[in-house]
């Protein structure tokens, strides 16, 4: 027998869950589910049996995914990296004795996730509880017991955290110094030290890490919330070593000195599965390491809670109400427009619509959306659109506009009847169609063929437990409007432990939004110039994103500083 959790046996209650989980996975349709609802008023039986009488899902299919969607998940330990914190809490006795894993520790929630194979018992599972403090739940997820027994032995009896693992590289500086011993064996306290520093981003919700030799050091840092931050520096005399494991775990051969080179790699960090991306990059002072991390677990924030502003969000409605139509989400590198896509996705999301997808790199993996990776091959991704235009889909969605090709199938998508979701790299709504036409489109075959306009940036939300309280300066007033009579307190960054002495944690979306009128169309099939497109487009009337991120720092939710990093505030001076 298998444990969800101990929360889960005491509180869940079964039909509740079953209901919720089944429709977010996309097993079965909200009609299917008010039908089943009826039917199990009248015939008082499980909800699972009269799904699988009314033939909406085959009884294999519903049990074999019950498992799945309750917590039993399966892992594959040959790529897990687990928590440090998470293996000091059991010992290694009792990971032997009862074939288990300590893979994750959540410190809010007070819950250890172990892995374990298909034997483990409730009785096991109230011995393991019993040596924990009683305020930690546990949770399962399962896997092979040869995997476990292996990796028992692999993680216990060497150190795992980042600090141990440094003074255990000072305690034996021969041994980890270059030549010393195979890096590609976990005893080697470098290799074990990349492991740490990449669950340590993770933890961290870092988006990249930058390795960066400098004349005695190399530097690394963590891009998280946009920003880049120093976490620590190594030892020069270690990077050959350490870039030789970056090129083993990316795949591709390491001999320095050989320009670019890109490889990827998918891993668990404790419970999250994460894709990593390695560019490796020679420069004077040796290889260049850059290492992004997507989530390939993530999931899609409903519109509702992304587009909190009841303007933008009633834009980005009508816009998707219409049948066909290019809508175009923009922005610069980084600020969230995939995020953005996704959400929209979500929305327009039902059993009437097919909705067929192109992606670079699938980061969220949506129910009834039919999404298709390209990976980094421009050519096979203008193959792929055209074979995707020639399917049955109401909805096609476009990744990226990164040259004419794309754009002028996109394009030919919408003229076709189609409604056709893309991103674009412009820094404001005004931009966007003059873009579209730098790319070589027909401004005559843009009129009557966009449907909206999106563009966004990210700014980092002021953790609250930190920030500081303050009174304005005149410039500043100046800068948000405010006059000098009426009473005004701005929020800066502290620095806690909660936000990693940062000052902020997390970030929040600001948006721009127009619905394209007869107005604009009409400029558009007279081939007008951008200055005019440029003013029908501002005579739309909508809040810009300097506006939004002027509320922002006014509720409090961020400071003038970090909206200053993002957004230009330079024509709010006099």
């Amino acid at each position: 027998m298998t444990i969800g959790s101990v929360q889960a046996l005491r509180e869940t209650e079964p039909s509740k869950p079953l209901i919720e989980r089944l429709t977010t996975a996309g097993l079965i349709s909200e009609k299917q589910l008010r039908r089943a609802m009826r039917e199990k008023g009248v015939l008082d039986r499980p909800l699972g049996r009269i799904l699988v009488e009314l033939g909406m899902i085959s009884e294999k299919v519903l049990n074999e995914t019950l498992g799945k969607l309750f917590g039993d998940d399966k892992v594959d330990l040959a790529t897990l990296l687990p928590n440090p914190r998470a293996v000091a809490l059991l010992p290694r006795e009792t990971a032997e004795r009862y074939c288990l894993l300590p893979i994750e520790f959540d410190d809010l929630a007070g819950l250890l996730t172990l892995a374990v194979n298909e034997t483990f018992s409730l009785a096991d599972l109230d011995q393991v509880s019993g040596s924990l403090d009683p305020e930690i739940g546990i949770a399962t997820v399962i896997a092979a017991q040869s995997e476990i027994r292996a990796a028992v032995r692999k993680f216990y009896g060497v150190a795992l955290s980042i600090p141990d693992i440094l003074r255990e590289i000072d305690a034996d500086e021969a041994a980890a110094a270059a030549g010393g011993r195979d890096t590609g064996s976990y005893g080697h306290p470098l290799c074990r030290l990349v492991d740490a520093i990449l669950f340590e981003a993770g933890r961290r919700d870092a988006s990249a890490i930058h390795f960066e030799p400098e004349f005695g050091f190399v530097r690394v840092r963590f891009r998280i919330d946009g920003v880049l931050t120093q976490v620590m520096s190594l030892n020069q005399d270690y990077w050959p070593e350490l870039a030789a494991r970056f090129a083993a775990m990316s795949g591709v051969p390491h001999d320095a000195g050989t320009g670019s080179q890109q490889g990827r790699q998918s891993v668990m960090l404790g419970t999250r599965r994460k894709a990593l991306i390695f560019s490796i990059r020679t420069t004077q002072r040796g290889d260049d390491v850059v290492v992004g991390i997507t989530d390939q677990d993530a999931a899609f924030v409903p519109l509702e809670q992304l587009a909190t502003d009841s303007e933008t969000l009633t834009r980005l409605r009508l816009m998707m109400a219409r049948p066909d139509g290019l809508i175009v989400v923009a922005g610069p590198p980084g600020s969230g427009k995939t995020t953005t896509l996704y959400s929209m996705l979500a929305y327009r999301s039902d059993e009437s619509v097919s909705i067929a997808t192109l992606e670079d790199s699938i980061r969220c993996h949506m129910p009834m959306i039919r999404q298709t990776s390209t990976g980094d091959d421009q050519n096979e991704e203008g193959l792929a659109l055209e074979n995707l235009v020639g399917q049955d889909s109401d909805v096609l969605v476009v990744d990226e506009m990164l040259d004419k090709a794309t754009a002028a199938t996109a394009l030919r998508a919408a003229m076709s009847g189609r409604q056709v979701f893309a991103t674009l790299s412009a820094k404001s709504v005004n931009a966007v169609l003059p873009r579209l036409r730098d790319l070589g489109l027909q401004s005559q075959l843009l009129a009557g063929n966009i449907a909206g306009i999106v563009a966004q940036r990210l700014i980092r939300r002021l953790c609250v437990n930190c920030r500081q309280s303050y009174a304005p300066q005149d410039f500043e007033r100046e800068i948000l409007g405010v006059s000098d009579s009426k009473k005004l307190r701005l929020y800066r960054e502290g620095a806690c432990s909660q936000c990693h002495y940062l000052g902020y944690k997390g970030r929040i979306a600001i948006f721009e939004a127009i619905v394209v009128d007869e107005g604009i169309d009409d400029l558009l099939a007279r081939d007008a110039t951008t200055q005019e497109i440029q003013w029908a487009v501002n005579a739309a009337q909508f809040t810009g994103v300097t506006e939004e991120a002027v509320l922002q720092v006014l509720s409090g939710t961020t400071s003038l500083s970090e909206v200053s990093r993002v957004v230009d505030l330079s024509a709010r001076l006099k």
